[in-house]
């Protein structure tokens, strides 16, 4: 689903472009949708105006415009705390990384890289973005006899991104 706006909290604002009629563009079939899934992944663009560059595998800020995380939506298209009362799991996929709907409100898994976190992400955005725990020791299981393929190959992406986090993750085994 889209996000026009972010809160910290995780509420989105999908209906609300501006003031007065012409800023309102309705939710469409989106609470349809955030309603009947369990898992819900927002796609958006980390801001307004700006410029984000790619170049050898790295993201940059060359321009920052105007946050999409904000401190408090316009209007709530999506209840975060509503989602999570009904044991949704809920991502937040933009340019510069992916957030989660945790305990804590918005919480970032992963920075793009060449992102620097606390210039791009939390400097940036006026909505409160909690950060991973310290350090974490994690084990991951690629091998065992029964693990079908394209699990093993999720597990070794979910220890790739952990690692780019700077947990240590090393092959466990049961």
């Amino acid at each position: 689903l889209g996000a026009l706006e972010v809160d910290g909290a995780g509420n989105v604002n999908a209906s609300r472009r501006g003031e007065g009629v012409r800023g309102f563009v309705g939710p469409g079939g989106f609470p349809d949708f955030a309603t009947a899934a369990d898992t819900i992944v927002f796609v958006c663009g980390w801001m307004r105006g700006g410029e984000i560059r790619l170049a050898d595998g790295r993201v940059t800020v060359a321009r920052h415009g105007r946050p999409k995380f904000v401190e408090r939506v316009r209007e709530v298209t999506f209840d975060a705390a509503r989602a999570r009362r009904r044991g949704k799991t809920v991502f937040y996929a933009t340019h510069v990384g992916l957030l989660r709907l945790g305990e804590r409100g918005l919480e970032l898994v992963s920075a793009a890289p060449g992102i620097d976190v606390r210039r791009d992400i939390t400097g940036f955005a006026t909505a409160a973005i909690a950060l991973p725990p310290g350090r974490l020791r994690c084990g991951v299981v690629t091998r065992f006899r029964d693990l079908q393929p394209d699990c093993a190959e999720a597990v070794g992406e979910v220890g790739g991104l952990l690692a780019q986090l700077g947990h240590h993750v090393e092959e466990a085994y049961p």
